[in-house]
């Protein structure tokens, strides 16, 4: 509850946030309504015996069912932080009387997406083995220009207008020249995102801009800690909380590698059956199943092909285009892959450098 005599700028940050909160809550319906239905797809095809679509279908469950949880827990937070905006006699909802008629949205009429990577650079000053991005096998990597990733972007939004975590990765994300700029575009272009990543390996130090502007845009820094190759991560954290930047240190001793680079034997209908790789990537006008697909494609690993990868550019795509193809399709990128099955794979060091 907001109370007379506290700061202006704390209603103003808190205002800025109403499209969000109100996000919260409408993703919250739509994924449980989105649930429903792949439960109920679920049914089906195990009547009809189609493996192949069932282990799709099951994954969505399962990501949908975390969705859910994750979404629970960010509305209750919202509700206990922004309770001054709320009508406690609708739950979840942001009350129309306090903002008119047109506070409240339809669910029916946005479009959501869970997790969204958006490649910034793919500059990177550690060369790792394992990289799912495969930045050690760019001969000449680069920052991606300020203007293609913002125009990337809104091809994106033109087809939905939600999305739960968007996360800002390179190569290295904090070496990005243009960071600060594209954060500050994000947060006033489009507020309907439930939070915003960017990950590092824990060797940089943003300067007192950069640590600003992550700040204003409530974004969250993960920040990967490989022992002795992350130098400044003490630093980092330090000045982050200095700033009062949300930040998660994550220890990872292992990394899967799944990636061969090459074509195999194995059935792509299988490596996609069994593959929990989640991270659709957006590079260059095109939106991946994964980063193994993005970047192998990217640097001519692998073969060019639409199954791989939806064109944003093409006007006549659709979200619900986009959500079938990454249920259904077969990437033919997954005959160049064993895929990422935890499970089955051998785990190496993470982060080990390659000479």
């Amino acid at each position: 509850m907001i109370k007379k005599g506290n700061n202006v700028s704390i209603l103003r940050r808190i205002v800025k946030k109403i499209p969000q909160i109100r996000s919260v809550c409408e993703a919250r319906d739509n994924y449980a309504a989105e649930y429903s239905i792949a439960l109920e797809k679920i049914k089906l095809l195990e009547t009809e015996k189609q493996k192949l679509l069932l282990d799709a279908y099951k994954r969505k469950a399962r990501a949908l069912d975390l969705g859910l949880q994750m979404l629970n827990l960010q509305k209750k937070l919202s509700r206990d932080k922004f309770s001054f905006f709320l009508d406690e006699s609708e739950p979840g909802t942001v009350s129309k009387t306090k903002f008119g008629s047109g506070g409240q949205h339809s669910t029916s009429s946005i479009n959501f997406f869970y997790n969204l990577e958006l490649v910034v650079t793919t500059k990177c000053n550690l060369r790792c083995k394992g990289c799912s991005n495969l930045i050690p096998y760019y001969t000449e990597p680069k920052h991606i220009s300020l203007e293609q990733l913002i125009r990337d972007f809104l091809l994106f939004k033109k087809r939905f207008s939600f999305v739960h975590t968007l996360h800002l990765i390179g190569g290295e994300a904090l070496i990005y020249p243009y960071l600060g700029k594209l954060l500050t575009f994000l947060t006033e272009n489009w507020k309907y995102f439930g939070n915003i990543r960017i990950s590092t390996n824990g060797t940089i130090l943003p300067n007192d801009e950069l640590c600003k502007s992550i700040k204003d845009a409530d974004a969250i820094v993960l920040v990967s800690d490989y022992g002795s190759l992350s130098t400044k991560k003490k630093e980092l954290t330090d000045k982050l909380n200095f700033y009062g930047v949300q930040f998660c240190v994550i220890e990872t001793p292992t990394w899967i590698m799944a990636q061969q680079y090459r074509y195999t034997p194995h059935d792509p209908k299988q490596v996609f059956s069994k593959c929990r790789a989640s991270c659709h990537t957006l590079l260059n006008g095109r939106l991946y199943r994964c980063p193994f697909l993005a970047h192998a494609e990217n640097i001519n690993l692998i073969p060019e092909c639409n199954s791989n990868s939806i064109d944003l550019i093409d006007d006549s795509v659709t979200a619900e285009g986009i959500t079938t193809h990454i249920m259904e399709v077969i990437p033919s990128g997954c005959s160049f892959c064993s895929g990422h099955d935890p499970d089955n794979a051998t785990p190496i060091p993470a982060a080990e450098q390659l000479h």
